[in-house]
């Protein structure tokens, strides 16, 4: 039956081996006509999955790199990142070895010398497409492995100048040599790492021997596993999650009907990821105490956005319940379980909302699942839609009345998830269906305050014109103007003052936003509230203004922006400490000299009877107390003790 399997999806399943094996010298007209005729319009791939299996490609077929950016281009894919990588050139000794050029690497020996540490480094584009990481760190050996050069390769080994390492074996299932693969099997065995490579690579020839033979178990395609005492891999970027799900990953559909054919638990339940095997389970009885899994058969579903394989269980499910007293216990012992979760809490229908599937959330939702189940974090289906702003997703499950307001373990509703995520159309659409507004989470913050702290104005401008409290505090008596001010956001600081919030409000610890900016030396925001008026000489809790808090910090630029604007220089807070006696006291050499350039009272005592001098010599303020002594401190002072 397998082999039916196989000969039924042919088409797609010789495509990705195709893509996955292009190579460098090859044209890309047929690989894009496949690409266009066989895997987008027969079976639906979108750019977006294509981008990213093409990314894999890249770091399992480097050599081919530039191929695969010219058909990324073909199929109107994003180039970000990938468009402006520099290959490596002819003339570099990485192509010589790439190409197996044995007499031109000999004659590089010859005038260069080549270290066995890191010889080449492969780019991996998939996880960050502005800022591409390393994926593979290949030394000489391993560089010759992975591109299955293996003239340089037995150069190198039978002239000692290289050892067959661990990684070798991995690499050399890679490139596909068989001489190569057979020296390295005389040193090492397989192992997980390897039948990772195999499967990501679609070597079907070789995942084929390997489970003839039976070297890997069940066990090892579902364990989360990782070798102890071993030094992790250049292959180890996910060596902790189930070999499993590298083969949905990486489309590798061969795969899934080589391992049915061997026992039918080995795709249970996470085969349902691929649409190919709904005949499969049309046709197939299965057990959940089989699942080796933490998931349920429908949550793999969802994830792949597999509404036949979805429609096929839940229909299965009504028959079920409709024919069995015993209902959802009977249900489960065959694998499907609505409101089944996964190891995160995850229901079925919190997948399709992640996923944006709505055609499956829908499915779902009409044969019965909680709409307003909670995962780990709390988080409803809706808090999930709204997190992404999957608009329409979000009023699926609006319109079946789930709880707009409902909290996660943060005290967060739907609507602080999507002011966080700057989600204008789900914001727009969860306020006209009445989200309550001034909610407020744990910290006691609005979704103002979440969109503030954010730096979204676009959010904010939103809540604020549906009747947003612009002034509404939070548990630590801030306003969403003290949070923009404390992380120096002068556009939005400008926008909340525009829309009339209070310039001068102060926190549980007394500090107006001018106390915040000049904390943390933010001139050009002191100059922003300066300039709307706030109060120059406001007081916080200790009776300091703001020019107490930039000495203490020893911003000076802050400390001249205020004296230029009018403070008080002399002003005390209520220890009768003057700006210039805070700035002695921590050792603030460059703010005291400012300050006594501006005027302030050298002598001026606090309540204690203490000057400046006082100060700086109680904190062995050598330079300060020189610099106060030459501007005519009293050096006979004395304080109220003497």
């Amino acid at each position: 039956m397998s082999s039916d399997y196989s000969k039924q999806y042919a088409d797609f399943i010789g495509a990705l081996e195709k893509l996955f094996h292009i190579k460098s010298n090859e044209p890309i007209e047929d690989m894009c006509r496949i690409i266009t005729n066989t895997l987008i319009s027969k079976y639906q791939l979108s750019i977006k999955q294509l981008t990213k299996l093409i990314h894999e490609a890249i770091r399992y077929n480097y050599a081919s790199g530039a191929n695969y950016v010219k058909i990324l281009e073909q199929i109107g894919a994003d180039l970000t990142g990938v468009s402006d990588y520099h290959f490596e050139t002819e003339d570099s000794i990485e192509f010589i070895v790439m190409h197996d050029q044995i007499d031109k690497f000999k004659e590089y020996l010859t005038q260069n010398s080549i270290s066995d540490d890191i010889f080449l480094q492969i780019p991996n584009f998939r996880n960050n497409a502005y800022n591409y990481s390393y994926f593979a760190e290949l030394s000489l050996i391993e560089a010759c492995a992975y591109f299955g050069s293996v003239n340089i390769f037995y150069f190198l080994t039978s002239n000692h100048i290289s050892e067959i390492t661990e990684n070798c074996l991995c690499s050399a299932l890679i490139g596909g040599n068989q001489d190569i693969i057979n020296e390295c099997l005389k040193e090492h065995k397989m192992d997980i790492d390897c039948l990772r490579s195999i499967i990501r690579t679609h070597n079907h020839e070789l995942l084929e021997y390997v489970l003839d033979r039976e070297i890997f178990e069940l066990d090892d395609f579902y364990g989360e596993y990782w070798k102890s005492g071993k030094e992790k891999n250049w292959m180890s970027d996910t060596s902790y999650k189930p070999v499993y799900e590298d083969i949905i990953r990486y489309q590798n559909l061969n795969a899934v009907f080589l391992l049915f054919k061997r026992n039918k638990y080995y795709i249970f339940p996470w085969g349902a990821a691929f649409p190919q095997t709904i005949d499969i389970f049309k046709n197939n009885t299965f057990s959940n105490k089989h699942n080796h899994t933490k998931c349920g058969i429908i949550h793999f579903a969802s994830k792949a956005q597999n509404s036949n394989i979805g429609r096929l269980l839940l229909e299965s499910y009504n028959q079920i319940i409709v024919n069995n007293n015993e209902g959802d216990d009977e249900c489960i012992s065959h694998g499907i379980n609505i409101n089944e979760k996964d190891k995160n809490g995850k229901t079925a229908l919190h997948i399709a909302a992640k996923n944006n599937n709505k055609e499956t959330a829908e499915l779902l939702i009409s044969h019965g699942t909680n709409i307003n189940e909670k995962n780990k974090d709390g988080y409803t289906s809706l808090h999930i839609a709204s997190r992404y702003n999957y608009k329409e997703t979000a009023e699926l499950l609006i319109s079946h009345c789930t709880n707009i307001n409902e909290k996660d373990d943060d005290g967060q509703t739907v609507l602080h998830i999507a002011a966080w995520n700057n989600s204008k159309e789900t914001t727009e659409l969860l306020i006209s269906h009445g989200a309550n507004i001034n909610e407020k989470n744990k910290d006691g913050r609005a979704a103002l305050h979440v969109a503030a702290l954010n730096d979204n104005s676009e959010i904010a401008e939103l809540l604020i014109l549906h009747g947003a409290n612009i002034n509404e505090k939070d548990d630590y008596g801030q306003t969403a103007l003290h949070i923009v001010v404390y992380y120096n956001r002068t556009e939005i600081s400008e926008f909340l003052i525009s829309h009339g919030t209070n310039i001068n409000e102060k926190d549980d610890d007394g500090q107006t936003v001018l106390h915040i900016a000049a904390k943390n030396n933010c001139e050009e925001m002191a100059e922003v509230l300066i300039s709307h008026g706030t109060n120059i000489n406001e007081k916080d809790k200790n009776g300091r203004t703001a020019l107490h808090v930039a000495a203490l910090n020893d911003n000076s630029e802050i400390a001249e922006l205020l004296i230029l604007h009018g403070t008080n220089i002399n002003e005390k807070d209520d220890y009768g400490q003057t700006a210039l006696h805070i700035a002695a006291k921590n050792n603030n050499k460059e703010t005291a000299e400012l300050l006594i350039s501006h005027g302030a009272n050298i002598n001026e005592k606090d309540k204690y009877g203490e000057t400046t001098l006082h100060y700086a010599a109680d904190q062995y303020g050598k330079a300060i107390a020189e610099v106060l002594i030459s501007h005519g401190a009293n050096i006979n002072e004395n304080d109220n003790y003497l």
